[in-house]
């Protein structure tokens, strides 16, 4: 297994995939540290210089870097993505039924013509069996059926 440690000054090495990101005791391994320093210094992307002594634990909040000598922080990454709100159905009534987002997510439609539309006057066919569609704030769908009314889920993100 390689330790995917910087070999090149000009080319950071990600360490392998199977390589963990935190120990046992939820610090960063150094391979994964080497890389985010490097990335760091890189970039720019910090107010502070990157002193070498820094660790980082990963929380329920993300990853937080410390400084060793003052264990102050220096920051957190966020490593996870918010789960979405809980799915919210919909009840068309007439056909055809228009849907429009008010925020970012993805609306879940079985059966019946599936339109999207970012202005509300320019409609694109997306389907005739529905499916998932992921959309903006302000975004609309607009359902049209014959016989069995579509079941139609708002997922937010």
């Amino acid at each position: 297994m390689t330790t995917g440690t910087n070999t090149k000054a000009n080319n950071p090495t990600v360490p392998d995939l199977g390589f963990p990101f935190v120990n046992e005791e939820g610090i960063i391994s150094l391979p994964w540290y080497r890389l985010l320093i490097d990335l760091l210094r890189r970039t720019g992307g910090s107010q502070y210089s990157v002193p070498s002594a820094v660790y980082f634990v990963l929380s329920s909040l993300g990853l937080t870097a410390y400084l060793v000598d003052t264990n102050k922080s220096l920051g957190n990454i966020i490593t996870t993505l918010s789960p979405g709100g809980a799915a919210v159905p919909a009840a068309p009534v007439t056909s055809p039924f228009v849907y429009q987002a008010a925020g970012a997510g993805t609306l879940l439609v079985e059966s019946g013509q599936v339109e999207m539309s970012r202005d509300g006057v320019n409609w694109y066919v997306f389907g005739l069996a529905g499916g998932a569609i992921s959309l903006r704030s302000g975004d609309s769908v607009r359902v049209t059926w014959y016989n069995v009314v579509p079941k139609i889920t708002w997922m937010p993100s």
